[in-house]
């Protein structure tokens, strides 16, 4: 498990809560610093994103942060990434989906938001289907690696300014951390 310098467990239950506040967002400074995704040079985000803000997401595991968190409400995975001078944060809030779990077509609702899309925060229920929810480290935090593709049938809105984006289909791998029960 990574140790990183800001508070990603902030970042992680500020977008998986989708509070209409404005999420803690490293500066893409911070995270041209920060070391790879996942250890084993497996992480990577990919999506299209057109509208308000138009972006290609195809990050790999290099500068890209990930980070996230599993309860009894489900997993949130966090990818972040410097662009255009800023920076892009997606999150994926997959529902009631249980540790070590997977699954076909889960609703996941999808949040972008960071300094590269203003302050707004864009969000979309949406399907995913989790391939892979395996656990690579079991210590005071278990982390798991999470993979799945999915898609959104209806635009993200923004949730201060009203604006929406079109997400196309997407896929990632990251990295997610569940509490030890004790």
């Amino acid at each position: 498990m990574r140790i990183l310098p800001f508070v990603p467990v902030t970042l992680t239950l500020t977008l998986a809560a989708i509070l209409p506040v404005a999420p803690i967002v490293p500066t893409s400074e911070a995270l041209a610093g920060q070391i790879a995704c996942r250890d084993d040079d497996g992480g990577f985000v990919r999506m299209s994103i057109t509208g308000e803000h138009t972006y290609d997401v195809d990050w790999s595991n290099a500068e890209t942060l990930c980070t996230g968190a599993g309860s009894r409400w489900g997993v949130g995975v966090n990818f972040a990434h410097g662009v255009d001078g800023g920076t892009l944060i997606l999150n994926f809030t997959i529902k009631q989906m249980a540790e070590g779990a997977t699954g076909t077509d889960l609703p996941v609702d999808v949040a972008i938001a960071g300094d590269a899309v203003g302050d707004d925060m864009f969000k979309a229920a949406c399907t995913v289907t989790v391939t892979e929810h395996e656990l690579i480290e079991d210590g005071a935090i278990k982390s798991y690696r999470v993979s799945g593709a999915g898609e959104c049938t209806t635009p993200a809105t923004g949730m201060v300014g009203g604006g929406q984006l079109t997400i196309g289909s997407f896929e990632f791998s990251g990295e997610t951390d569940w509490p030890t029960e004790g």
